[in-house]
């Protein structure tokens, strides 16, 4: 007697049994249906690097706890399983009515990082929790201050003003080649400044920047070819301590 015997898949099947010497035994044909709705399986193919906004698709199905299709009215949500600076957009929510297959086509993360996952998850199913992926920046659109010129001393090397090339959603562009110019808003800078630096990894520093006149209320601008320009918080330079004689 067999009383354990199971098959996986759905289909018509006969059961033969054989031995050696002996006829074989083919059973009537019969079929197994689908079980009950149990898990989320991800149909289409693992998520892959992507650029911030950039929006991706992803197709679910719906299977009995051997990995059957079947159909089934429910409502699928879709979320961060870790949230590491950034929000899913796009439709979240599928809502099934007698179906198997579920599709959210049009999400996307704005925040450049490593290490993000999605979860989908509906009342009584096993939910899905997908790859580890990453959302890289995209082309540098924009120029961002990182770090505002202070008020220093006519004649003396500046402290750094840091530059970074952005993307539309705010991420460092590393892959963005940019030559970054700067001027001011009055006054001139002192011959030796460097006054267009190549940004490396999205980042330019200006390091040796001097004015040699006393001012108040200055601002840079920054610009290059293919980005918009940013101007900084105003700064003063200011008169330097007598030297004694």
């Amino acid at each position: 007697m067999f009383y354990d015997l199971k098959v996986g898949a759905v289909g018509a099947y006969n059961i033969q049994c054989a031995r050696v010497f002996v006829r074989t035994a083919t059973s009537e044909p019969f079929n197994c249906f689908p079980g009950a709705a149990y898990k989320l399986v991800l149909a289409s193919q693992s998520i892959a690097e992507m650029a911030s906004g950039e929006s991706f698709g992803v197709i679910l199905v719906v299977s009995d706890a051997t990995g059957n299709p079947v159909s089934t009215s429910n409502t699928i949500t879709a979320s961060l399983e870790t949230n590491i600076g950034s929000t899913l957009g796009g439709t979240l929510i599928q809502t099934l009515s007698t179906a198997t297959i579920a599709s959210f086509p049009d999400l996307f993360l704005n925040n450049a990082a490593v290490g993000y996952q999605i979860v989908f998850s509906a009342p009584g199913l096993v939910p899905l929790i997908t790859n580890s992926f990453s959302v890289v920046a995209g082309v540098g659109t924009q120029l961002s201050v990182a770090t505002q010129p202070i008020h220093s001393v006519a004649h003396s090397i500046m402290a750094s003003v840091i530059v970074n090339v952005m993307d539309s959603n705010n991420n460092i562009a590393p892959q963005t080649s940019a030559t970054i110019n700067v001027g001011l808003s009055s006054e001139s800078f002192f011959g030796s400044s460097s006054l267009a630096i190549i940004a490396a990894n999205g980042v330019a520093t200006f390091n040796d920047l001097r004015i040699n006149t006393v001012a108040a209320g200055l601002t840079m601008t920054f610009a290059s070819s293919a980005q918009t320009s940013i101007t900084t918080t105003a700064f003063n330079t200011i008169t330097g301590k007598p030297s004694l004689i």
